[in-house]
């Protein structure tokens, strides 16, 4: 359960004269008339394509029929711009043109099963809506449901229909995106089987950003909400409501400077059999006009690891619920514990929980300002030296490599030192990670050993790649330490032998991040180049020596030898090379695995 067009023309020409990978498209979508077919709209403006072609666009990197590059023949790629002028757009008439009519994915990367804390994008493309535009996508409520990704995403513009994103009885995973400046409602998802929101960034939108009703499960984690409102009442970065059965994950996220126009000035929930977790999340300086300046719980809740502090509501004309309104019921005494709060008194508000466990009362907390959460479009507040919030929550059962406490807003793995940290941000000193020194020497038919330092901290879990390229090519590996680990790691490559005299040759092993992995910094030395010293091993003609001769290099017991590959009981031992066969295409006659 624990478990992101003359303007734009300039645009596109500077990028293509900066480099020649960087190109961009507009694609303007019409699917009104004869376009709804895959047919020019009849306006003789070429640049039009049906909405289904748009998405196959997106998708394979590539213009389908009908969809041209406003620019310049080239491929579909970075800087992209999908511009949306239809009355109402529908996924239906998508659906009828493709293959797997179970998942439709709005992207150019790749998705990977760890989709919920890795995603895994580089230039967005941006969906531009005008007029009555919007995405929606109505499919009968039933078992198995479609999936709609929205992967490395920018939506702009504006649209008179109520919904940017409308997706009813189908499911839906966003990663990587944002959405700003919106003046209808964001994202919204009715009788959806499961939604996922991850490394997201919402700001600026003037009708709620996520509206979930009746969705089976819910994961929102890894985004920040910042100054958004909401002209329509409840919950201006989320509003979410189900039956039994239904349940949503708050997890790592930043709300900030949010308002709502009723209750829950960033969340609100509803349903006294719906479940809201809400943990590891910074809720700051949000307000509300009625009750719940920071969130307002009429369901069943946890709450654990969170900063819900300064937030407002505008009714009590004072302390009472102005972090929390609380009306529903907790799903456990055990997990309302380890928050920061900022009221004073109440039996409404978040100062009820106050009895149970590790729960703190600031009424002075103050965070600092916004910062991005870089490499990602999030933004968050981060802790300041002697908070608080920092190691307050012990590993077990709220804190640990097992649980929903794994990672920060950033992906900075927890713990990082003694505890986990409370909030969305987890405080550490990044670890430098080197090599103990830039050349190293090994002969041909032995093993060179690499050692790799942890120096400056040893915070947080910390996965390293690394791999060989040039002489001796190999595949990414990995290595990993665990929090409060500082002990050195080491690297060891077998060198095979060859038959060839070619002089001495150079391979270069590599240290990279493994993000978001890395709790650390790769430094300097961050290479090793390693010099293979040339030990030709003198070819047999298949006799019983074999091929390397009984005294092969390494002697006796060595490679080459009596014992070892080639030699008389070793592969190509006594029956030697088949006749006609060359040496370097078989076992244990001295191929030669170095190019």
């Amino acid at each position: 359960m624990y478990r992101r067009i003359g303007l734009l023309l300039a645009l596109c020409f500077l990028m293509v004269s900066v480099s020649q990978k960087s190109w961009c498209a507009t694609i303007i979508v019409n699917t009104s008339s004869a376009n709804n077919s895959g047919e020019d709209a009849g306006s003789g403006d070429a640049t039009h394509c049906a909405f289904a072609e748009a998405f196959k666009s997106i998708q394979n990197a590539s213009f389908e029929s009908g969809c041209v590059n406003s620019v310049a023949a080239e491929p579909f790629g970075n800087n992209d711009e999908v511009l949306f002028s239809v009355t109402e757009a529908t996924l239906d008439e998508y659906l009828e043109n493709t293959t797997d009519p179970k998942t439709v994915l709005i992207s150019k990367e790749a998705v990977d099963s760890s989709v919920l804390y890795y995603p895994v994008f580089s230039s967005p493309v941006t969906l531009h809506f005008t007029g009555n535009a919007g995405i929606h996508w109505n499919r009968p409520v039933g078992p198995d449901q479609p999936v709609l990704g929205l992967v490395n995403i920018r939506i702009t513009g504006t649209t008179t229909h109520d919904d940017f994103i409308y997706v009813q009885g189908a499911s839906l995973i966003v990663a990587g995106s944002q959405f700003t400046g919106l003046t209808r409602r964001v994202l919204h998802v009715q009788n959806g089987e499961r939604v996922q929101v991850v490394g997201s960034h919402f700001q600026g939108n003037t009708w709620r950003s996520l509206t979930l009703d009746g969705v089976g499960e819910s994961s929102i984690g890894t985004n920040s909400f910042v100054n958004n409102n909401t002209i329509d009442g409840d919950g201006s970065a989320i509003s979410t409501s189900g039956a039994a059965g239904t349940h949503t994950f708050i997890i790592h996220n930043t709300f900030s400077g949010n308002r709502s126009t009723a209750n829950g000035g960033a969340i609100y929930s509803a349903g006294s059999d719906h479940i809201v977790l809400i943990s590891n999340n910074t809720i700051y300086n949000n307000t509300s006009s009625i009750e719940g300046g920071g969130i307002y719980l009429n369901s069943q809740y946890y709450m654990t690891g969170n900063i819900i502090a300064h937030n407002r509501a505008a009714v009590t004309g004072g302390l009472d619920s102005d972090d929390c309104y609380l009306s529903g019921s907790p799903s456990s005494p055990d997990y309302i514990s380890y928050n920061i709060f900022s009221v004073a008194t109440s039996t409404t508000g978040c100062r009820a929980s106050m009895g149970l466990s590790n729960n703190q009362v600031q009424y002075t907390y103050a965070l600092p300002a916004l910062v991005a959460a870089s490499p990602f479009y999030t933004y968050l507040h981060p802790l300041e030296v002697g908070s608080t919030a920092i190691n307050q929550i012990p590993e077990g059962p709220l804190c640990g490599s097992s649980t929903i406490a794994a990672i920060d807003q950033r992906f900075i793995p927890a713990p990082s030192g003694d505890g986990c940290d409370i909030g969305a941000y987890e405080m550490y000193t990044p670890s430098v990670f080197t090599f103990s020194s830039p050349t190293a020497t090994v002969r041909e038919g032995e093993t060179v050993i690499l050692t790799v330092h942890r120096a400056a901290s040893t915070d947080g879990q910390a996965q390293l790649n690394y791999q060989a390229t040039g002489a001796l090519m190999g595949g990414v590996e990995t290595l990993h330490w665990n929090n409060k680990e500082s002990a050195d790691k080491t690297i060891t490559i077998p060198v095979p032998s060859d038959t060839i005299a070619q002089g001495d040759r150079t391979f270069t092993v590599s240290l990279t991040a493994d993000f978001p992995r890395l709790s650390g910094l790769v430094g300097s030395p961050a290479s090793v180049t390693v010099t293979i010293q040339d030990v030709p091993v003198a070819a047999g003609s298949g006799g019983a020596s074999g091929t390397g001769g009984d005294s092969g290099s390494g002697g006796s017991s060595g490679l080459g030898g009596d014992s070892g590959a080639g030699g008389s009981s070793g592969t190509g031992g006594d029956t030697g090379t088949p006749e006609g066969v060359p040496a370097s295409l078989t076992a244990g006659g001295g191929c030669d695995l170095i190019p």
